[in-house]
């Protein structure tokens, strides 16, 4: 059985309504849900107007594996929090802003972002430290439903 730990993603962007089907098929796979108690999501609370907010428990590696690939492949942005999983890693948080690769930031067990020394040294100033620490606070936009055929798009 692979590490796991919990963990909880935004997701936001503009989406065709003709994929809605596969992100909750996506969701579903993930064992994600509405809230920490929730039922499965469906295609009800996917709302324009709206970011989504999905979390689950156990999940291999503390990864959203299926919904952070569909989300990379429609150019939907999201952040995840993910807890730890004792001895094994430590909790983070991943940002993607629809465009260029997923940030990893990692966290402390409080949920909040920590930067290393090393870290410090390799970004070289305060100001650059305030806009990486600003890169990890992203929250994506809300949810925006298209008519148009992703299928085509892609």
């Amino acid at each position: 059985m692979a590490d796991r730990a919990s963990a909880s993603i935004i997701i936001g962007g503009t989406i065709s309504r003709s994929v809605i089907p596969e992100l909750i098929d996506a969701i579903g796979t993930d064992h994600g849900r509405a809230d920490w108690e929730g039922e499965a999501l469906d295609a009800e609370k996917i709302v324009e107007g709206v970011s989504l907010e999905i979390c689950a428990y156990d999940l291999p590696g503390g990864i959203f594996e299926h919904v952070e690939s569909f989300c990379l492949r429609h150019k939907l942005s999201y952040r995840r929090s993910s807890g730890s999983c004792s001895g094994i890693f430590g909790p983070e948080r991943v940002v993607y802003d629809g465009h260029d690769q997923p940030r990893h930031y990692e966290l402390n067990e409080s949920d909040a972002v920590v930067l290393t020394l090393r870290e410090l040294q390799d970004i070289g100033s305060y100001e650059r430290a305030e806009i990486w620490f600003t890169g990890a606070e992203f929250t994506p936009p809300p949810i925006l439903l298209s008519d148009s055929d992703a299928r085509r798009q892609a």
